[in-house]
């Protein structure tokens, strides 16, 4: 499969490259000849109209070839890992809300979904930009403020929880977001682990000491880790709370990318989201270790 995906990705993007260096060969000789025809200056000015033309060219072609083949490639993906497979999300913002994590936001965008009722624990997940919009009623400006930018994963508990318990980075992971924040009116209170690793770079509050500690076993934590380094995540924020578990990974770059179309689509292009994929699965399988949860 990896070879004919490969293939495939390889034919479009030497379609959309090579019409690319066709209008830069084009571009050229329209240069050189009005080179003969024209005054310096004016070649100069007809120069600098070409050239953005050429860079808007070429940004339209790149959009192309990530846009159609990552529905490509994604798609196979998917069949790979007995996901389904939805471009434009794989659950409703508004359906997490409750969890009590999510930043404020007016508005979201979601894409790159997928879902999984085959896994131990039913999963979905997709790529989520939440906007806040601030007016500036001096220069009547409104400007988009990115309140958070990454992955969303919803696992679906075979138990009802009690009690609420969330995970939430450390003040100097999180400087400039609004993320983090812990539900207020809740009856939240922090909760000590044992695992320095963890509480160096996290904390965790709940409004159940004994729930929260079982939940927290030494598997959990060790996979909560794992799924932030192989993400490359800012940081991850996490919710337990009736049948849901909910996190939420700050990217530092978009994830599920193949590249451009200047460069090959390679097989490590491929292995790096299997990885992604693997990892994200990883959260679901998990749970059924644990004897509170997996029962």
């Amino acid at each position: 499969m990896t070879d004919t995906l490969i293939e495939d990705l390889e034919k479009r993007r030497k379609w959309d490259r090579n019409f690319f260096l066709g209008v830069l060969a084009a571009s050229c000789l329209t240069l050189a000849l009005l080179g003969y025809m024209l005054p310096p200056l004016w070649v100069g000015f007809a120069g600098l109209v070409l050239a953005l033309i050429n860079m808007n060219v070429f940004y339209l072609l790149h959009r192309h070839f990530k846009r159609k083949g990552k529905a490509i490639f994604l798609t196979e993906m998917a069949k790979e890992f007995n996901l389904t497979f939805s471009p434009s999300h794989a659950f409703e913002i508004g359906t997490v809300r409750h969890h009590g994590i999510i930043p404020y936001y007016d508005t979201k965008t979601t894409e790159d979904g997928f879902i999984s009722k085959n896994a131990a624990f039913p999963i979905a997940f997709q790529e989520a930009e939440l906007l806040r919009m601030e007016e500036d009623k001096e220069k009547r400006t409104t400007y988009r403020i990115p309140v958070f930018r990454g992955l969303m994963i919803k696992v679906d508990l075979k138990k009802r929880l009690d009690f609420h318990t969330i995970i939430i980075p450390n003040k100097f992971l999180r400087p400039n977001v609004e993320a983090g924040n812990i539900p207020v009116g809740r009856g939240f209170q922090e909760v000590k682990l044992v695992s320095n690793k963890f509480s160096k770079n996290y904390k965790v509050y709940s409004t159940h000491q004994v729930e929260s500690r079982v939940i927290f076993d030494p598997l959990f934590i060790e996979r909560f880790m794992e799924l932030g380094e192989h993400l490359n995540a800012k940081w991850l924020e996490a919710s337990f709370k009736d049948r849901e578990l909910f996190i939420m990974a700050q990217f530092r770059k978009d994830h599920f990318e193949i590249g451009s179309i200047l460069r090959p689509v390679m097989e490590d292009d491929l292995e790096k989201v299997r990885s992604e994929i693997r990892h994200i699965l990883a959260m679901s399988e998990m749970l059924k270790h644990n004897s509170y949860i997996g029962s």
